[in-house]
């Protein structure tokens, strides 16, 4: 009873795989890859026996969608299968070298291709392959070494650059601290420079505290000297005027003397003139009236007489 149970379950479970063998294998046809790994990913959970399938096919749906990183693990994992068959085998190592090439992993795929051709040695698209891998190799190592020429030539000229930064640093540095010292220094003197200037400054108020107090002074002094010049003017003017005066005041009382003297003189003259019309005496008239002509000129002159 056990037995024929045993039976049933493994007869429902192989059925069950061949189903989805089956089905996973249509999807796969079909281009339903998601349908597809589904499928699979089951089988290889469930199905140990076929598990390596699963794999594979695993690697080639994600082969189909440009995975080749994802193919290569899943070709690798059908190659350490148990009890793999040789042609599956052979197939995985083609595969894995074709998703190693897809990769650039040209070395990988070298030996890859170098164990297939261990398998299968007639194979003429594994030894064209093969071929090309090693050019590509060449070239590879031929651009690894532009590529380190390249960068050494990257490095020298980074490290001159750095060296030219460093020294203009340097330089920049030096310049700066000249630049402070000469700072320093012209703060120093300006500093000095302003200490002077303040100094003579303060020498230059003082002076002209000093020459504003003199001027002061001297003003002082000149404005006394010209009130007492002034003083003096006036008082000589006074003293002139009133000598002028007094001295007019004799003048119009001598002419006024004078004046009054001539005229009694006058009035004498004019009587004695009359006297003698009246006594008709020739002699004496003539002599007194030369006497008289000649007194008149000397006094007033011969012309005004």
């Amino acid at each position: 009873m056990k037995y024929s149970l045993f039976i049933l379950i493994l007869f429902v479970t192989k059925t069950f795989a061949i189903g989805d063998t089956y089905f996973a294998k249509k999807a796969y046809d079909q281009s339903d890859f998601e349908s597809a790994k589904k499928q699979y990913q089951h089988i290889m959970i469930h199905d140990e026996s076929h598990k390596a399938d699963a794999s594979y096919n695993l690697g080639k749906i994600a082969y189909r969608q440009k995975e080749f990183e994802k193919a290569e693990r899943y070709f690798e994992e059908t190659l350490h299968s148990n009890d793999l068959p040789e042609p599956l085998k052979k197939q995985a190592l083609f595969d894995i070298g074709n998703s190693q090439i897809k990769q650039k992993k040209w070395q990988e795929a070298y030996t890859s291709f170098e164990d297939f051709l261990k398998i299968d040695p007639d194979n003429e698209y594994a030894q064209k392959t093969i071929e090309y891998i090693k050019k590509m190799i060449e070239e590879q190592k031929k651009e690894e070494e532009q590529k380190n020429d390249k960068k050494e030539d990257r490095q020298d000229s980074q490290n001159k650059e750095n060296q030219q930064n460093d020294e203009q640093s340097e330089n920049n540095q030096n310049s700066s601290e000249n630049s402070e010292n000469k700072k320093q220094s012209n703060q120093k003197e300006s500093s000095k420079d302003k200490s002077s200037d303040q100094k003579n400054n303060e020498k230059k108020e003082l002076n002209n505290e000093s020459e504003q107090k003199n001027e002061s002074q001297n003003d002082s002094l000149k404005s006394n000297e010209s009130n007492e010049k002034d003083n003096k003017s006036n008082q000589d003017n006074q003293v002139n005027k009133q000598q002028e005066f007094n001295k007019n005041q004799q003048q119009q009382s001598a002419s006024m003397t004078n004046a009054s003297q001539e005229k009694a003189q006058d009035n004498k003259t004019d009587a004695l003139l009359a006297l003698l019309d009246k006594t008709d005496m020739q002699s004496s008239k003539k002599l007194l009236k030369s006497q008289l002509e000649s007194k008149m000129q000397k006094k007033y002159g011969e012309k005004n007489w």
